[in-house]
């Protein structure tokens, strides 16, 4: 009975690792492509948004507008992932708008080589550059460095700490104070409609040791 547990936590543990070491941070080129994916014209308010939200280190992002005269809209850019991109944006215009069916989307911010299939943890544009610069850079051997990210876009990471578990935890505090920072700012109609008192849990994504 003991050699049949034993083996079967081996093998768990085997299949834990294989799964681990597959999943990876998402590497992507630098740059990134925005795609206008409807044909609706612009009014000048509405052009102004367009570059503003365009102009920013804004993948993942959507930009969402109406088509009433106001030129309401919502916008969402450099969050972790795609589908909360246009899920927000889309939250943001209808509560926005007097009649939030005239919402629709109008382009996208995407990271240059991403495949939506893949296996690979995605990022933000913010976080990515994080996690390929400072964090990779200035990890010092025998120590251990972690990464974290948010439900949203913002994220943390702790460098050289005496173990991993201290490392994790440190990324962990450093997400969550950005995420605090994220709800404060946020305007009272944004809070609500995003319903941002249940987010900003975070995750570590990556932990290392050099």
């Amino acid at each position: 009975m003991r050699r049949k547990s034993f083996f079967l936590t081996l093998v768990g543990l085997v299949f834990l690792a294989t799964s681990s070491a597959a999943q990876q941070v998402a590497s992507y080129k630098k740059g990134r492509n925005v795609q206008i994916v409807s044909q609706e014209k612009l009014g000048p308010k509405s052009r102004k948004e367009f570059r503003k939200w365009r102009d920013g280190p804004n993948y993942f992002g959507v930009l969402v507008f109406s088509t009433e005269e106001d030129g309401s809209f919502g916008s969402a850019r450099g969050l972790h992932d795609f589908a909360t991109a246009r899920k927000d944006a889309m939250i943001i215009c209808r509560a926005r708008a007097k009649d939030p069916a005239s919402c629709y989307e109008y382009a996208y911010s995407l990271p240059r080589g991403y495949d939506p299939k893949s296996p690979d943890i995605a990022i933000g544009a913010t976080a990515h550059d994080a996690f390929y610069g400072p964090y990779k850079k200035r990890q010092k051997p025998n120590t251990y460095s972690a990464f974290a990210i948010s439900d949203g876009f913002d994220w943390g990471y702790s460098l050289n700490r005496d173990t991993a578990k201290a490392a994790r935890e440190a990324a962990i505090v450093q997400c969550q104070a950005g995420a605090a920072g994220s709800k404060a700012r946020a305007s009272d109609a944004i809070r609500k409609a995003l319903k941002l008192n249940t987010r900003g849990k975070c995750r570590v994504i990556h932990t290392s040791k050099r």
